[in-house]
């Protein structure tokens, strides 16, 4: 059976919204679903070589008190975002180490970097989001800026 577009092609302009809800600014609480390496083309205009990086992915599972769009927020519970931590310069890797010893307590003494990504996954986090300029009028993305302890 073909798919029936006429009711996807079929509307008024106008119901159609110009920019898709995201994730308002604020706290969300998140689990570390995955991590996963990848390259980033940063300097794409200049030509510049490709950044290595692991990039995490948060699953929302609820919007801390500072969250001002309530109906937003509740949409946002089971999102996925994700953030990169740049493995070029290192700060990258020391970004998560701190992650996983300081913020989340995890002992992770004499294991190999692989295995305290694996350990991150599963883990109870507070992340901060500030949503990023598109280059659309209205668009916004999710800007994962700060990755806290659940209990901060």
């Amino acid at each position: 059976m073909a798919l029936d577009f006429s009711k996807f092609l079929d509307v008024d302009i106008d119901a159609i919204p110009k920019t898709l809800p995201s994730v308002p600014g604020g706290h969300f609480f998140a689990t570390i679903q995955s991590w996963k390496g990848a390259e980033r083309d940063y300097d794409k205009a200049t030509g510049g070589p490709k950044t290595p990086v692991v990039e995490i992915s948060f699953k929302f599972t609820g919007a801390d008190s500072d969250v001002e769009d309530d109906d937003q927020a509740q949409k946002s519970i089971g999102k996925l975002a994700t953030k990169d931590y740049n493995l070029a310069d290192g700060s990258g890797q020391t970004m998560l180490r701190n992650l996983a010893e300081d913020t989340l307590g995890l002992d992770v003494k004499g294991l190999h970097f692989s295995d305290v990504l694996d350990a991150l996954k599963g883990q109870e986090v507070k992340v901060f989001n500030n949503p990023r300029a598109g280059k659309e009028e209205g668009q916004f993305y999710t800007n994962i800026t700060k990755v806290l302890s659940a209990t901060s």
